[in-house]
């Protein structure tokens, strides 16, 4: 069997765009193996064990999770059919669909669900649903979930994959390593094979009938498997790809921006493009010199011209970011938005640069800045910066 294509670009600075290459609006056909070309290895895939993107790229097609974001980003039903918020806003209560199953064969309940949302709050990594307390099984399909504080966000963290319901009998099983020799959902994909570094593996799962109502195939899966292939180096990945692709094998990947257009103009490719969830962010520690003075802060930000990086660097397959939360997210319109642009602004943000750095007591020459610690401690440090 044949396929055409997809090329999904890895470019995320700022708030960027994720390009695809593909097939057009075909009918599905069933069958086949779609392989992912990636940049990096999951470290595990336990949802609660992780915050590795790549990680959550492989066990969300692996979990499913009581409510869902349709195409219009509003909040729907998935494994839970219905809920209540108490007037308080400390209690929530779901009643789960019925007739589902977990990949092992054991039941989704209520007693599942609420082990997997306690082990969520005992030992999940991911910065979501801060505010649950417990979950409470009420009968065989409705639970409790309880908050210490009321949570205006919580129906939408319930919709990630970090939230996605997993297998008591399975946790148990494996122990430490669950998300490691196996991971077991309701998904509408089971595991198959995990080799850190190399590759994982997953295959349909054939008695899936359970999507969301908005998806037009509630399943199974029309794909048969799906490989995550690890190739670090890009021009090796982008060799690979050109290589599956010329097969007519269905193959995704990262690619770099400058092999973008090049590939573009292949006629048995077709572009696809959308923006990503997140940010691609430069974190620095406010706690330690010289970044605990809010002075050193305001002039690097103001330094860092991203525009030219998106246009040139990135072939323009990204946008900049002016907050953690992008466009495709919910809240957006909630968050800072541009900078809204003014005479003189370069001029002014040039002498902010300056003065911010003469003010905290550091010299500018050159186009570097160089300081020495305080209390006479000798120290030389350097960063190039954008020409002022």
């Amino acid at each position: 069997m044949k396929f055409k294509s997809l090329l999904i670009i890895g470019l995320i600075f700022a708030m960027a765009f994720a390009v695809g290459l593909g097939a057009g609006a075909e009918e599905p056909r069933r069958g086949g193996t779609l392989t992912h070309l990636a940049t990096s290895s999951p470290d595990n895939l336990d949802p609660q064990g992780t915050v590795m993107a790549i990680s959550w790229w492989v066990f969300a097609r692996m979990v499913d999770t009581l409510t869902a974001r349709d195409h219009n980003l509003e909040i729907v039903p998935h494994l839970a059919e219905s809920w209540e918020m108490s007037e308080d806003g400390l209690t929530w209560t779901f009643h789960l669909r019925r007739g589902v199953r977990f990949h092992d064969g054991t039941p989704f309940n209520a007693e599942a669900a609420a082990f997997s949302f306690n082990r969520f709050v005992a030992e999940a990594l991911v910065g979501i649903l801060p505010q649950l307390k417990e979950t409470v099984a009420v009968d065989e399909y409705t639970i409790e979930m309880r908050l210490t504080v009321p949570a205006p966000r919580f129906l939408d963290d319930l919709a990630s994959a970090y939230a996605g319901i997993i297998s008591p009998a399975a946790v148990k099983k494996y122990g430490e390593d669950f998300g490691i020799k196996n991971m077991v959902g309701t998904g509408p994909f089971k595991f198959y094979e995990f080799i850190p570094g190399d590759r994982v593996t997953m295959v349909r799962n054939e008695e899936y009938t359970w999507g969301p109502a908005f998806v037009k195939n509630p399943g199974p899966a029309h794909i048969e498997r799906i490989v995550l292939k690890v190739i670090p180096e890009a021009m090796t990945r982008v060799m690979e790809f050109e290589d599956r692709a010329a097969r007519g094998d269905a193959v995704t990947a990262m690619i770099p921006p400058a092999d973008v257009l090049r590939l573009k103009a292949d006629p048995d490719i077709q572009t696809l493009t959308t923006l990503v969830s997140g940010a691609d962010i430069l974190f620095i520690n406010t706690t330690i010199w010289p970044f605990d003075d809010l002075r050193v802060r305001e002039a690097l930000i103001h330094a860092i011209d991203t525009r030219p990086v998106v246009e040139y660097v990135l072939e323009g397959l990204a946008v900049p970011a002016y907050t953690f939360i992008s466009p495709t997210q919910i809240d957006y319109a909630l968050a800072v938005g541009p900078i809204p642009p003014r005479s003189g602004a370069r001029s002014i943000l040039k002498e902010h640069w300056r003065c911010s750095l003469r003010l905290a007591g550091y010299q500018v020459l050159m186009g570097f800045w160089f300081t020495r610690r305080p209390a006479g401690e000798r120290s030389l440090g350097y960063w190039p910066i954008q020409d002022m």
